[in-house]
């Protein structure tokens, strides 16, 4: 049985953009956070896929 949590982040940049999230983390890589920051933005997503 695999237990998930619900988190809410926010994360930003130095005087930029902001993006805020509620995301289910849990013990596989698809239930991670990924937070992308480029050309002045940032973004958070559920999951990380190589």
């Amino acid at each position: 049985m695999t237990t998930f949590c619900n988190y809410t982040v926010t994360a930003a940049l130095d005087n930029g953009p902001e993006s805020t999230a509620t995301v289910r983390v849990g013990g596989t890589p698809e239930r991670t956070i990924a937070v992308q920051i480029g050309a002045g933005s940032v973004s958070i997503e559920e999951g990380h896929n190589d």
